[in-house]
């Protein structure tokens, strides 16, 4: 086996590109701020140890490239490996070091660990790919400051540090609520979903610390969980009624007598409950965030929605 010695200084990209299949490639203790490829077979790369020998690159989801695109979790890898047969990670421990210090690892205690298995798949307009299988199982070891994710597809492996400083919002994709919490002014971190269901599957297993929906298919949904339950509102609440042309008395009168004899025998409560759960009626002393919001216009309401099935779609089944 042949061997090469990296120090910080050095190009590492040009080592691994040039190394002989089969090396071991040895990184002398320091940082290491390079986006790298590792496409010769077999490579082994073995740092000085665990926090001594730190690969770094500054990539994120949201940064924006020369075009003014997001670069998207595919793109912000800091190691990419391409070829068969690298070790990348012998038996060790596994940690990463924030620019303030602080580390990620080491003796963290775990809190608990969630296994999850996905089969779905995507459109794909822009690619040479009608649709894309997505298809993996997943392993999120959580702790109290952040989660260690690993998902193993057939064509290879990944792992990932997310962090828990911050609370994480789960929204439609597309739908009118991601659009008002972008006009509140409020900081937080975005995961996205095709619908509500898989949204409120993701709160339960702790993938996300809230979810922004509107209030009665949120609260369809919070009565089917155990562990889900109605936070609050973000903003004031609004009423909507009925609406009968004027001349039609006969319908005005039928309509108030339907609703007064449904809420008097309370058929209106049986119906609620059913639908609501335990949720309270939305008013102002609701209102978690004090905060002024735009609202979305109605020629709007429609474009921001991503899916066929309405600004907060729900399957019920």
């Amino acid at each position: 086996m042949k061997e090469y010695f990296v120090r910080p200084v050095d190009d590492l990209q040009s080592v691994l590109d040039h190394a002989e299949p089969g090396s071991l490639v040895q990184l002398a203790a320091g940082e290491y701020r390079q986006k790298l490829q590792i496409r010769t077979p077999r490579l082994t790369l073995r740092g000085a140890g665990c926090e001594k020998t730190v690969l770094i690159w500054d990539d994120y989801a949201r940064k924006l490239d020369e075009q003014g695109r997001e670069y998207n979790t595919f793109r912000t890898w800091t190691v990419a490996v391409t070829a068969d047969g690298v070790q990348m990670l012998a038996p060790s421990a596994i940690s990463m070091t924030l620019t303030d210090g602080t580390v990620w690892g080491g003796k963290a205690q775990l809190v608990k660990a969630i296994r999850k298995s996905y089969d779905r798949t995507f459109d794909t307009p822009v690619y040479k790919k009608a649709s894309v299988r997505d298809r993996y199982n997943e392993l999120t070891l959580r702790y109290k400051a952040f989660d260690l994710v690993f998902r193993a597809y057939n064509e290879g492996v990944a792992y990932r540090f997310v962090s828990r400083i911050d609370k994480r919002v789960g929204v439609q994709e597309g739908s009118v609520s991601q659009g008002v919490l972008g006009n509140t002014g409020i900081t937080v971190e975005q995961l996205t979903y095709y619908n509500l269901n898989d949204a409120f599957d993701a709160l339960s297993a702790g993938e996300v610390d809230f979810v922004l929906c509107d209030a009665y298919p949120g609260a369809f949904l919070a009565s089917t969980y155990a562990d889900v339950s109605f936070a609050g509102a973000l903003n004031e609440p609004s009423s909507w009624g009925i609406a009968v042309a004027t001349g039609k008395v006969d319908l005005q009168e039928a309509v108030g007598d339907a609703l007064d004899a449904i809420t008097l025998d309370g058929r209106m409560d049986v119906v609620r409950v059913s639908w609501l759960g335990g949720m309270p009626a939305v008013t102002s002393d609701q209102v978690i965030v004090e905060t002024t919001t735009q609202s979305v216009p109605e020629d709007d309401a429609e474009t921001l929605d991503g899916s066929e099935a309405g600004a907060n779609a729900v399957s019920v089944g």
